[in-house]
């Protein structure tokens, strides 16, 4: 019995180890799946850089100072009296007009000006008084007319102003186109006056001028002719 027993094991463990041989093997995991893909979204957008703002021009170191080239005009309003003693008595030609004058020059200092300067005063259809007996005269004129040298002196920040003009002068009398004059003569006029600036170089205001003048009369032992001018007049200066 117990040969039989061992045929019987025997031949059970040759039968099951072919099947074992043959036993299917245990499948590997699954690789694990991939990560899903992003779709990459649009680029963004980077905003624009600020605009740069325009760098100011350089400020004028001139501007708003009485300082290099000096232009200087007058226009106003006056009076003007001329008198001298006559063969005939006393004489004076007086009356009511313009005056007008032009400088130009240029700084030697700073708000000291030195420039040649021409002016003059006029009075229309002046009243002539000889003797003391006057009369109006009609279509006639009196002139005055100085050319000298400018000195103008300007207290800043105010812009006021004083200038002296002593100048060569001459007197003349116009009636009806006919003109007479006087020897040039030595005369001097002074201005006060306050200027406001209306751009970098360019002042306006008003200004007061008084002028006089000694001039001789033409012809043998002539008289000497005192004249005297008060006028009020605009101004424009470039400096």
């Amino acid at each position: 019995m117990r040969r039989l027993a061992l045929a019987v094991i025997a031949v059970l463990l040759a039968w099951a180890a072919p099947a074992a041989a043959q036993a299917p093997t245990a499948a590997p995991p699954p690789e694990p799946a991939p990560p899903p893909q992003v779709m990459p979204g649009p680029p963004q957008m980077q905003p624009p850089p600020p605009p740069q703002a325009m760098p100011a021009p350089p400020a004028d170191p001139t501007a708003h100072r009485h300082a290099g080239v000096y232009l200087h005009l007058d226009l106003g309003l006056g009076a003007l009296v001329s008198s001298a003693s006559t063969p005939l008595g006393d004489a004076k030609i007086s009356g009511a007009g313009g005056n007008f004058s032009v400088a130009v020059g240029a700084a030697i200092s700073e708000n000291f000006i030195v420039a040649g300067h021409v002016w003059d005063h006029v009075a229309s259809n002046p009243t002539v008084t000889l003797a003391g007996m006057s009369a109006s005269s009609t279509n006639s004129s009196l002139t005055l007319v100085g050319l000298g040298l400018d000195l103008t002196w300007y207290d800043m920040p105010s812009n006021f102003y004083i200038t002296m003009t002593p100048a060569i002068t001459s007197l003349s009398v116009d009636v009806g186109g006919s003109t007479s004059n006087t020897e040039n003569g030595l005369g001097f006029q002074l201005t006060a006056g306050k200027e406001w600036w209306v751009s970098d170089h360019w002042g306006m205001g008003l200004n007061l001028q008084l002028a006089v003048s000694s001039n001789k009369d033409k012809g043998t032992n002539p008289p000497t002719w005192g004249s005297s001018s008060v006028a009020v007049a605009f101004s424009a200066t470039y400096n």
